[in-house]
């Protein structure tokens, strides 16, 4: 699974990729805005396999389960 926040669907920062357990990301970004409208998003995309035709022996599924997400902003004058 990979993270990454975009703001007005443009790419500001990514993970690396995460595999499936319990896990806490940090993910800080920086982008300079004037007075306009933002959308910011966290998205994520999750990468599977068809780990039952290599000859795996049980139940090759893990469920993507989000449990919170959150982003914070804050404003900083020049």
């Amino acid at each position: 699974t990979q993270w990454g926040v975009f703001v007005n669907d443009t790419l500001v920062a990514e993970t690396s990729e995460t595999f499936p357990r319990r896990e806490t990301i940090n993910l800080p970004f920086k982008v300079p805005v004037g007075s306009q409208k933002l959308k910011i998003d966290l998205r994520w995309k999750s990468i599977t396999s068809d780990a039952i035709g290599t000859g795996y022996q049980g139940n090759p599924s893990t469920p993507l389960e989000i449990y919170g997400a959150e982003i914070w902003t804050r404003n900083v004058y020049r």
